[in-house]
């Protein structure tokens, strides 16, 4: 006896006889010593009928007793066709039938096979950062080689070559001559090569807006000289932040293509959004969005059906894969794979597969693309059908900033200085005729911090796959960090002068507190000074801070009200009365008008009492607010074999790898050192200390007495000689009160609300990158808002290390742990700095505009009555840049390397139409018009300042200012 089983393929060969679909034929004896040898399978049906003796039969994979036969029958393709009758007769030496099947046979649909070649970019993985950069130069000029190899070669066989991002192409140009460059941009002109917009495949979560803003500047140098820039490729890394859409929809980006590696990271075991979708960002932008098939394969994929390997193994593989689509409900009749490897030389075999194909095959056709030839042919066909989705789409990898805590806490804190360099730059500019606006030293350090923030980089893996390269690899990643620090010193102080000295010197010593913020307002004045200054000292309104966490170095601070945008005001310094506050209460407690701080007894303080609302903003649980939490994962990685994180195939199927609190740091008993650190006008600062497990903590709470603020700064060191730990993770815990479980969070470029329902169906909800602000509020809009310079990653009401939590999902708890580090890291201190405000409503944009008081304080200069001051820059009362409308706000302007020319990004934040002007006090000219982020003009109609923004919209302006 025997069992046979048909199966039609999705493959039309090109015969003599016509098109004939392939059908393969599975045979297995029931009965111990059936042999296949001699037996061949007889078809009747559509008016034929076909023998095939004495086939040759495969073996089946591991000695399944299974073996298979290819036969074909008359094709019947397009939609045109009716299904139609076979019957199959598994036939012995002699002719006579062993076994029969009937079967009808659909219409075979007519696939078309888009393939996309490309070499995955790991700046970091593999090799060295330079011997990447030289790997990916080398494959443009092969890539332009073989496009002129192959112009004779079929229309779909002929090579193109797809840039994965345009850090390459940066390289490209440093590198190469002004004609081979030139090649480039005409092979993209003519739609050889595809230059896809993003600089890097970077863990957006974690980056600035401000440095969010600068991913497509590399590519629209390329738009410049007619490249087309319609698409966007993010490969390997699971996710996005939201703010990305309206970011390349700006630089006329209209298709995103995503390759998700599903390691540590189950997006398509999460019920991800059918393939295409359109993805709609707040204020109505959309991207097209392609996100690769395969949980592991990802931008290898197509490697997995053959197209490295030949037709054969193309003929034996892809017609499964395009059975499987099918029989998923996957609607449409052509597929996109793309063919890449990390790092890898350009691999000319598909294009040479594809045209072998095309001759031998009529079904599925094969097809040599770039990518935005696959999305635009299949929206003209399908557009309207696609779903639209909305919401954010965390991802998996940006918790691994907490592998190398120390280098991440400085990228972090070097993303705000470089914000506030620029910031600086940008003002000394409009008001200083002689100050040289550093264009190239900005853009290099954005450069670099995107560089350094990468996926592959020190903030995930730096792994040359050569041992003795390592330490060049780590050496070339460190210098993506230090290189941009210094170059934001130097630009601070160069901007700083030329500020300065225009401005008017006072009839008496006075500080001019500058604000470089995009909002009139009070706020805290920062005098940074390398030596004490005397008058400060004995002006009781000024405090002196020197050796603290939150405050390096010698400073004085002091108070300021309402300072216009991008503006100045004089405050003089003389001896007076000074402001007044309420002293330390008996070492257990710290008040003045705003707030009452209770130091808890083995907790770092125990209550924050809102004197304004009455609330009490601390859950009083076993967990003390800012304690260490020491967690250990239930499989860690020591537990893999030979180290080969690949090899926990687990953790690409989805299956959760959680442990338990293993520590919790103030232990309950454990007595805490107590120290007035500082006792002034401005603030009261006391320094709290434990040593516990492996670790010597120390706690500065810092209450101010001007602004609504209480700062809490951690300083974690690793005891040297300490036994070492198992492998754990470490996370800084600040319960919140549980009213508070409405919770939403700032993300570059925009907002959203962690949970199901504020984000993409697949993408993480274990943990998120948190940019500026977080924002927790009862059912009344009454909360906190919490920010840091230093943590990024978070999660919300418990631990939920690598649950891979699916469904429906919401913070809930008020609770908020920030993960900060891991046992195996190199690290040996850390210091983490957050800072809160609560008020009785707390709206999206008070949450915003308190990150920026945190952020960017007003910049104080002590000047005295000693020199006069050359063409002298007389403030505006509205400042220098201003929206009237308190909903719409600024978030960024900066200098263009055009005469006059600026840059604005707005952004509404009611959530409703809302009406601004944007004003420029002091100019005399003030040209608007939509732009990209580079600001090349994307309408040339000129814009009428006062403007119209839709709910949550983004909008990118070029502004020409003449004074």
């Amino acid at each position: 006896m025997y069992r046979m089983e048909v199966t039609p393929l999705q493959l039309v060969a090109k015969t003599e006889q016509g098109p004939r679909q392939l059908v393969e034929i599975s045979v297995e004896g029931s009965e111990k010593g059936n042999s296949l040898a001699g037996l061949g399978v007889h078809i009747r049906g559509c008016g034929e009928e076909l023998c095939f003796d004495n086939l040759k039969w495969r073996p089946g994979e591991g000695g399944s007793g299974k073996a298979t036969a290819r036969v074909h029958v008359r094709a019947q393709v397009g939609l045109e066709h009716r299904a139609q009758e076979y019957t199959f007769a598994l036939v012995g030496p002699s002719g006579e039938e062993l076994s029969t099947k009937r079967e009808y046979l659909q219409p075979v649909r007519e696939w078309e096979v888009f393939v996309a070649v490309h070499s995955h970019c790991d700046v970091g993985f593999t090799h060295p950062p330079s011997e990447a950069a030289a790997i990916h130069s080398k494959n443009l000029d092969l890539a332009l080689a073989a496009i002129s190899a192959t112009r004779s070669w079929p229309e779909e066989a002929q090579v193109k070559w797809t840039v994965e991002n345009t850090w390459q192409l940066q390289n490209y140009r440093r590198t190469r001559a002004p004609e081979r460059v030139e090649q480039v941009v005409e092979a993209a002109k003519a739609g050889r090569i595809e230059i896809t917009a993003c600089y890097l495949h970077n863990h957006f979560e974690i980056l600035g807006t401000n440095q969010l803003h600068r991913i497509t500047w590399e590519g629209e140098w390329w738009k410049r000289r007619g490249v087309p820039l319609t698409s966007a490729m993010l490969s390997d890394i699971p996710g996005a932040t939201w703010g990305v859409i309206p970011v390349l929809a700006s630089a006329g980006v209209r298709y995103l293509f995503m390759a998700p590696n599903n390691f540590g990271a189950p997006f398509h075991r999460c019920n991800p959004p059918p393939r295409p979708f359109y993805w709609r960002a707040r204020g109505g932008e959309e991207l097209l969005v392609w996100y690769t098939g395969d949980p592991r394969w990802a931008y290898i994929e197509g490697a997995r059906y053959g197209l490295l390997e030949g037709v054969e193994a193309v003929a034996a593989k892809l017609p499964v894969h395009l059975a499987e689509l099918e029989g998923s409900g996957y609607p449409y009749d052509a597929v996109l794979l793309q063919v890449a490897f990390d790092n890898d030389p350009l691999q000319a075999a598909p294009a040479q597969i594809v045209r072998l194909w095309n001759e031998a095959y009529l079904v599925p056709k094969l097809r040599i693309a770039l990518p935005s030839e696959f999305l635009s042919e299949l929206e003209a066909r399908y557009g309207k059908a696609f779903p639209v989705y909305e919401g954010d789409w965390p991802s998996w990898w940006a918790a691994s900033v907490a592998g190398y805590p120390e280098e991440g806490a400085r990228s972090r804190r070097a993303h705000r200085k470089l914000e506030q360099a620029e910031r600086l730059a940008t003002l000394a500019d409009m008001v200083n005729e002689a100050y040289t606006y550093p264009h190239t030293s900005l853009d290099e350090a954005y450069d670099d911090l995107l560089t350094f923030d990468e996926h592959s980089g020190l903030k995930g893996v730096w792994v040359a796959f050569r041992q003795h390269k390592q330490a060049q690899a780590t050496a070339e990643g460190l210098a993506y960090l230090s290189r941009p620090l210094k170059a934001v010193s130097a630009i601070t102080e160069a901007a700083a002068a030329g500020v300065e000295e225009k401005i008017p010197r006072p009839k008496e010593p006075s500080v001019i507190a500058v604000s470089t913020s995009y909002q009139k307002g009070p706020g805290l004045v920062r005098v940074d000074s390398a030596e004490p200054i005397p008058e400060l000292d004995q002006d009781p309104n000024w405090q002196r801070l020197a050796g603290h966490f939150a405050y390096e170095g010698l400073c004085y601070l002091g108070y300021a009200q309402d300072v216009p945008p991008f503006s100045w005001q004089d405050i003089p310094v003389r001896a007076r009365a000074g402001t007044a506050k309420q002293p330390v209460l008996g070492g257990k407690a710290l008040a003045n008008h705003y707030y009452t701080i209770e130091l808890g007894d083995g907790r770092p303080l125990s209550q924050i009492v809102d004197r304004e609302t009455g609330a009490s903003l601390l859950d009083e649980g076993r967990l003390p607010f800012g304690s260490v939490v020491l967690y250990q994962p239930g499989r860690p990685n020591s537990d893999l074999p030979g180290g080969d994180f690949q090899a926990r195939d687990d953790l690409y199927e989805g299956v959760p790898d959680q442990g338990d609190i293993r520590a919790v740091v103030p232990q309950e008993g454990c007595k805490l050192s107590t120290e007035l650190a500082a006792d002034g006008p401005q603030v009261t600062i006391v320094r709290r200390s434990c040593l516990a497990a492996e670790l010597s903590l120390t706690w500065e709470i810092t209450l101010y007495h001007q602004v609504k603020r209480v700062d809490l700064a951690l300083h974690i060191q690793r005891l040297p000689g300490a036994l070492k730990p198992p492998e754990q993770i470490y996370y800084v815990a600040l319960p919140f009160a549980s009213q508070f479980a409405r919770v939403d969070h700032a993300i570059p470029g925009t907002w959203t609300s962690p949970g199901s329902s504020g984000q993409i169906p697949g993408s993480c909800m274990d943990f998120y990158g948190v940019e500026d602000w977080i924002s927790l509020r009862d059912s009344q809009g009454s909360g906190v808002v919490l920010t840091s310079c230093d943590a990024s990653v978070v999660e919300y009401d418990c631990i939920k290390y690598n649950q891979f939590l699916k469904g429906k999902w919401a913070p809930g708890t008020g609770k908020v742990f920030f993960r900060i580090g891991h046992s195996h890291g190199a690290w040996s201190k850390l210091t983490l700095a957050f800072a809160l405000t609560s008020g009785e409503r707390v709206e999206l944009k008070d949450a915003h505009r308190f990150a920026q008081e945190v952020y960017h304080p007003f910049v104080g200069f002590f000047l005295t009555p000693d020199q006069k001051t050359q063409n002298e820059w007389l403030p505006e009362p509205e400042g220098s840049i201003c929206s009237t409308n308190e909903d719409v706000a600024v978030t960024h302007f900066f200098k263009l390397d055009q005469p006059g020319a600026y840059l604005v990004w707005l952004q509404e934040l009611a959530g409703k139409a809302s009406e601004t002007e944007l004003l420029f006090p002091g100019h005399t000219v003030a040209v608007l018009h939509k732009s990209t982020p580079t600001g090349l003009i994307v309408e040339g109609e000129e814009l009428s300042p006062k403007l119209t923004l839709k709910p949550y919209q983004t909008l990118c302006l070029r502004a020409l200012l003449v004074r």
